[in-house]
């Protein structure tokens, strides 16, 4: 029942904004897509447990043009779910499957994910609520989501323009689960201004960010209060695109520093007789913290293609630092979170068999997001008709450093074969092969353990509308 009243709330919603002013134009677009999978050996293991299943999703993005000039956008994702999976926990559960938002049950029914409006005035345009972010330059590193924001962008000229805003994170001042409301300053936010020059043939950007959050800061330190901890940083985004002859190459870069783990009151207790001094950030039963932690790390990405006619080939190379063990007063790990969107294999940090089934692995694992690594691929491509393709590419990825213990740092080789037909203009049929020599980082600190390899076939079908 509860099912029926929200659904019942959507399409009242969209009612309401439609029917009162016969001058709002309504334009409804979105997704759905359908995805099944067989994989051999996630686990990378000699017993090689199998699992198949189906996903699929629905996605529905109304655009209403009030006035020329003046939009409300929305998204709408729903039945975001294995195909027969139960939900993992209620919307009111503590259970530890709670924490994933993808496995609460407003996710696998519907979710309202964004709603923002746009308008166009005589200096400028704002765009103003909630919309997304974890975008930008290149799919490299991109990790989807959404939040409240203000963003004013002024076209300088027909090839430049600039991107100003500020987006509010968390809001912790109202009061959370620890503290009452104004007890203490744990609001996270970020400000960003961005520039964008665009031609037909050239395209590149720069994001200079500025990050803080104190979200962290209520965090109990139950036998010796140290104060809380803030992540103060800054990011900075660079990227390009290029068409020369036949050739397209595009790259982006990526910093972000700063203090990752800033503690308000470690100082005055550095030097107590007895204390016992941890691993950065991880309070141990003291509670007390060794030191602030810096945060010093970077990706990068580059790719290039030589179109052919029908075919092409190419080569891409990609790069995330990982975290160095030795170093504790220092993070050098991307602190990417969310879901990626750049997905260069079937099986090695791809994002929709991370997220229904599980971390690849079980000695050691990995994930969906490209974090810790160097990624060396070669692809090609060919078209014998416009409705159909295929693609191959062979792939080798090693981490950039090796966890605490952990045997070696060859994450493995990967070669991936996908047929693609469009029955329609707007609806795909695509096919899938990927194997996976794995490498002995899934050893984890277990120089014994049997590490094995790992196929997956798949097939999608998807409609846009």
């Amino acid at each position: 029942m509860k099912k029926f009243w929200i659904v019942l709330l959507a399409l009242g919603l969209i009612a309401a904004f439609s029917m009162p002013a016969a001058a709002t134009e309504l334009k409804i677009g979105g997704s759905y897509f359908v995805a099944g999978y067989y994989e051999d050996n996630r686990a990378l293991q000699e017993s090689k447990p199998s699992m198949a299943y189906y996903g699929q999703r629905i996605r529905l993005e109304p655009v209403f043009k009030v006035a020329e000039g003046l939009n409300f956008n929305m998204r709408m994702d729903a039945m975001e779910r294995v195909w027969g999976q139960f939900a993992v926990a209620s919307e009111t559960s503590t259970a530890a499957g709670y924490l994933n938002d993808r496995n609460k049950m407003d996710e696998q029914n519907i979710q309202f994910r964004r709603g923002w409006m746009d308008f166009i005035t005589p200096v400028g345009m704002f765009v103003i609520g909630y919309r997304g972010d974890g975008e930008y330059g290149t799919t490299f590193g991109d990790t989807p989501g959404e939040g409240p924001m203000v963003v004013y962008i002024l076209p300088l000229s027909k090839e430049f323009a600039l991107v100003a805003g500020y987006e509010q994170l968390a809001e912790g001042r109202l009061g959370t689960t620890t503290l009452a409301p104004g007890y203490v300053d744990s609001d996270g936010a970020r400000w960003f201004i961005s520039g964008r020059y665009a031609r037909p043939n050239f395209e590149a950007g720069i994001l200079p960010m500025y990050v803080r959050m104190a979200s962290t800061r209520p965090i109990g330190m139950p036998v010796m209060d140290i104060g809380w901890k803030t992540l103060d940083t800054y990011f900075l985004d660079l990227y390009f695109k290029a068409t020369i002859g036949p050739v397209y190459i595009e790259a982006e870069y990526a910093n972000w520093w700063g203090d990752y783990a800033k503690f308000d009151n470690l100082s005055t207790v550095k030097g107590i007789p007895g204390a016992v001094w941890n691993a950065p950030g991880m309070p141990g039963s003291m509670g007390i913290p060794q030191n602030d932690v810096d945060l010093e790390s970077q990706q990068w990405y580059l790719m290039a293609k030589l179109n052919l006619g029908p075919a092409y080939v190419g080569a891409q190379y990609a790069y995330s630092s990982g975290d160095d063990p030795s170093t504790l007063d220092k993070s050098e790990a991307w602190p990417s979170p969310g879901y990626s969107l750049w997905q260069p294999c079937l099986i090695l940090f791809e994002d929709w068999t991370d997220r229904w089934s599980s971390s690849l692995g079980s000695g050691g694992t990995t994930n969906n997001l490209f974090v810790n690594a160097s990624l060396y691929q070669i692809f090609g491509g060919y078209n014998p008709m416009p409705k159909l393709g295929i693609k191959a590419s062979f792939t080798y990825a090693v981490a950039d450093e090796k966890p605490t213990n952990y045997v070696d740092d060859d994450y493995g080789y990967e070669a991936d074969l996908t047929v693609s037909y469009k029955i329609y203009d707007n609806l795909e049929y695509m096919v899938g092969f990927g194997y996976l020599w794995a490498g002995d980082y899934y050893k984890g600190t277990s120089s014994t353990f049997k590490v094995d390899d790992d196929y997956l076939v798949m097939h999608k079908l998807t409609l846009t509308f």
